[in-house]
């Protein structure tokens, strides 16, 4: 390393006659050359970079690199190289660049909450503690109301769209800690005194991925009528950033909050806050096809599926084993329902007539379905924030201005003709809607998993183990983590197991983190870049041919003569003629 303070002591001591070198040109000394620029020597061996989420570019950090075709990848290989060993190598090749690039991806967002309560066993677990009351608090209520008789006769149509709102607000006020007596007074129309089911809220355009929750509310928290923060999850194709909404009671003065928020910065970004405005249309309809036998019982299947697969994944109710039926579940909603999940047809009857498969009478709405299907739609809804017409789930509910808000449902008419095409095509298209929530509980199997770099909990406490068992002599080691000296390695083994339990329990949820992402079939990840456009041909000017005027000189044009002397000798100029008569010229100048 140099022993110069400043680049002007090591040139000085290497130079010390310097002068800028000048040469006579007329009368006047010109300076011929710069100062020379020499650098002092630098070290040929930096130490190695760590990886940085602020040191990646924004490419890097927002859409994945371009993995190289089969074709590019072909020209990196040996000429002699076979079809089949080309096949394999590129299959390697490709599984070490998904390997790599969900490591990158990991470490650049491990640190950040959203990620964190994804996957890090902790909090995940309190994350999942916390989303289990809310759904338990709800199926108390939605089962106080189902037994008040008040979901039983309720018909999901258009129709019925302000009874359909009235019982939502009816279940938010339930929530929020109301009396059954103001929830009367909702039933009967009248407002109660504190509109619990109501909020005002305000919306964050963007938030920094690693900004926490607790800095958020310690912002809003001081402000009259705060209630709660809800915040998605981050967006890839906006630089990870994420959006908040903040609910405040009823009567705050949200403007005046709004307005003294505006301002606030935190990681150097502001919040954008906006009024978030009330829901306009609450209750929404959906085809009539719906209405249709056939599309109703394949709804009741497909409803009553998700029901159990989301009952079961929060436990929500206690199940039992049945001979015949298999796992029976103890939800109400799910009793009596056997007979519409048998499809049914009169198949004697039809073949002693003469019709086949695709002669199907097309059968109207039945009241009875109608029954079963709406308690299980209500339920999904009401529960499990599960839009079931539009195959939505809506996340993080409970902590959104509207617990309860956008609910679709079947339109109260029917088409007047309706084909056996349109249903099939109607049922295709839902069960491509339901399909997510079907596999809402799904992870990749262990054989993938150990493709994609799963780790292994005793084989990272090993590794853990020997780099804190440093070997100083003969039977002598040392324990860095508490600086104690040992006459075996054994004995720093025990010492590490018995004095830092807390450390090797950190390696395994440090495990157990990188796992449970690798593991996540939906797991985020950086888009693809996008293609860039195909660049068009630019277009061939028109050609017109040539067009013969006669040059007037400029003291013609400045209206010395009349240049209406010149006309017959080219074609009529459709511009204005320009008159300079006006201005003050000499005439000596032309």
């Amino acid at each position: 390393m140099s022993n110069f303070s400043t680049y002007g002591e090591y040139r000085r001591a290497k130079n010390p006659d310097e002068r800028p070198q000048t040469k006579i040109s007329g009368n006047r000394p010109l300076v011929t050359g710069k100062r020379q620029r020499i650098a002092p020597p630098r070290d040929n061996n930096p130490p190695e970079k760590r990886f940085r989420r602020e040191e990646c570019s924004e490419d890097e950090r927002t859409s994945l690199p371009t993995i190289l075709s089969f074709k590019a990848f072909l020209s990196t290989q040996e000429d002699n190289i076979t079809d089949d060993e080309a096949i394999s190598k590129y299959g390697e090749y490709k599984l070490e660049f998904n390997r790599q690039q969900l490591n990158e991806f990991f470490v650049m967002h491990k640190d950040e909450e959203w990620f964190q309560e994804k996957y890090h066993p902790d909090l995940k677990t309190l994350r999942h503690d916390m989303e289990t009351s809310y759904l338990r608090r709800r199926v108390e209520v939605f089962m106080e109301l189902n037994n008040q008789g008040n979901i039983k006769e309720l018909r999901l149509e258009s129709s019925r769209a302000e009874e359909i709102e009235t019982l939502l607000d009816c279940f938010v006020y339930r929530l929020e800690g109301g009396t059954e007596e103001d929830v009367l007074s909702i039933q009967l129309g009248v407002s109660p005194a504190q509109e619990l089911h109501k909020t005002t809220s305000i919306h964050l355009r963007s938030i920094h991925p690693t900004i926490k929750r607790e800095e958020i509310e310690a912002v809003y928290k001081k402000y009259p009528g705060y209630l709660r923060l809800a915040l998605s999850e981050p967006l890839p194709e906006n630089r990870w950033l994420r959006k908040g909404w903040i609910s405040f009671a009823r009567d705050a003065k949200i403007k005046e909050i709004c307005l003294k928020i505006g301002s606030v910065r935190l990681k150097n970004i502001e919040f954008s806050p906006v009024l978030n405005k009330d829901l306009s249309q609450r209750v929404r309809p959906v085809s009539g096809v719906s209405n249709m036998n056939q599309v109703m019982k394949h709804d009741i299947k497909a409803a009553s599926k998700i029901v159990k697969l989301l009952d079961k994944k929060w436990n929500l109710w206690e199940t039992t084993v049945d001979e015949i039926v298999g796992e029976r579940s103890s939800n109400p909603v799910l009793e009596n329902i056997t007979e519409y999940l048998i499809e049914e047809m009169s198949a004697e009857e039809d073949e002693l007539l003469g019709f086949s498969a695709g002669d199907q009478k097309i059968e109207e709405e039945d009241d009875k379905i109608s029954v079963v299907l709406d308690r299980l739609i209500l339920y999904l809804r009401l529960v499990h924030s599960v839009d079931y017409y539009k195959g939505l789930v809506y996340h993080n509910e409970d902590e959104m201005p509207n617990r309860c808000g956008i609910f679709h449902v079947r339109e109260s008419s029917s088409p007047e003709q309706t084909s056996e095409d349109d249903i099939d095509a109607y049922l295709e298209k839902r069960v491509e809607q339901t399909k997510p929530l079907l596999e809402a509980n799904t992870v990749i199997s262990l054989e993938e998993a150990g493709k994609l770099g799963i780790k292994d909990e005793d084989e990272a406490i090993e590794i853990f183990v020997q780099a804190n068992t440093e070997e100083l002599g003969d039977e002598k080691y040392l324990c860095p983590l508490s600086g104690k000296k040992f006459k075996g390695a054994d004995f720093v083994r025990k010492h590490i197991f018995n004095k830092h339990a807390e450390k090797v329990e950190e390696v395994k949820k440090d495990v157990q983190f990188f796992n449970n992402f690798i593991k996540d079939p939906k797991r985020p990840k950086l888009p693809e870049k996008p293609k860039p456009k195909p660049v068009s041909k630019p277009t061939q000017p028109v050609s017109y041919p040539p067009v013969e005027r006669a040059k007037a000189s400029v003291k013609d044009r400045l209206g010395h003569r009349n240049i209406k002397d010149f006309n017959h000798r080219a074609c009529s100029d459709p511009r204005g003629i320009v008159d300079y008569t006006d201005l003050d010229f000499n005439d000596d100048l032309f």
